[in-house]
């Protein structure tokens, strides 16, 4: 977990070749730095959480977002990978067996973005997804209690 902290994440974006333009939001050969977080439309408690963090965003210089979609459309573009970014509960926490919850971000089930998914709908992946697959495998494996 982050910090939110301003002077640090532009000593990083500044780092990596990124200038803030006229409007206030940073740039890298003339392209700004956007985020566009989409919403279930039928969730308010969702809506204003994605609000706060394209407020903290964009008082960051990062010209962010956030817009509703209908649940059918949200549900579709979540599982074929077309989406920036999500405010969602999809992993609901279990606390009385963890692994199923863990097993969603597995990613064995990697697929690419445009092909459905039900599990690593995120598209995780590299080597801390494929060092955390291998520790949910092995918790899979042991015996439940």
């Amino acid at each position: 977990m982050w910090t939110y902290d301003p002077a640090k994440t532009a000593e990083i974006l500044e780092s990596k070749g990124y200038v803030k333009n006229a409007r206030g939001y940073y740039e890298k050969d003339g392209k700004e730095l956007t985020l566009d977080i989409t919403t279930h439309e039928a969730f308010i408690e969702k809506q204003r959480i994605a609000q706060v963090i394209v407020e903290q965003l964009q008082a960051v210089g990062i010209n962010a977002s956030t817009r509703n979609e209908a649940g059918s459309t949200w549900d579709e573009n979540w599982r074929n990978g077309n989406f920036e970014a999500r405010v969602g509960w999809q992993t609901c926490g279990s606390v009385n067996e963890p692994w199923a919850s863990m097993e969603q971000f597995n990613a064995k089930w990697l697929r690419p973005i445009g092909e459905r998914a039900d599990y690593d709908v995120w598209r995780w992946s590299g080597p801390a997804a494929e060092e955390f697959g291998k520790l949910v495998d092995e918790i899979g494996s042991l015996p439940l209690g």
